[in-house]
């Protein structure tokens, strides 16, 4: 790691890649299209390509206006909805982290604000963002 640079040397040359090639660093949705709830995020490339967006999102500093912009270029699916309230407030992922993981019912309605917000943005709404998790869920069975 560089003393002035906040990343590992294999995460500065996956950063420069994937900025060679799109222009910046992509979602995790738009290298690997598969939904997040899907095996491949906890096999060991899905969960480096987490860790490194998630540490170079928070390395840009950007106003939110920023985010939005950059969030509307690559366009998540619904089923990335929770993924992307948790980029743009982080404070919504620390709240969800302290609710109880087995009362589903207290995490959707901690969620549901949230869900107000990015449906006034244009990005979808909580009822896309359930049939989206749910049809994964049944279809996964």
């Amino acid at each position: 790691m560089n003393e002035s640079s906040p990343y590992t040397d294999w995460e500065q040359h996956a950063i420069n890649r994937l900025t060679a090639k799109y222009g910046t660093v992509p979602p995790p949705w738009a290298l690997l299209p598969d939904h997040p709830y899907s095996p491949v995020w906890r096999t060991e490339r899905g969960i480096a390509l987490l860790n490194l967006w998630k540490k170079w999102w928070h390395e840009q500093h950007w106003w939110q206006a920023q985010q939005f912009q950059y969030l509307q270029r690559f366009e998540p699916s619904a089923a990335w909805l929770e993924w992307v309230i948790f980029a743009l407030w982080p404070a919504a992922e620390e709240g969800y982290a302290q609710l109880d993981p087995a009362d589903q019912g207290a995490q959707h309605e901690y969620l549901r604000s949230y869900f107000h917000r990015l449906r006034a943005l244009n990005f979808g709404s909580y009822e896309q963002w359930l049939q989206a998790i749910e049809g994964y869920s049944r279809d996964s069975d």
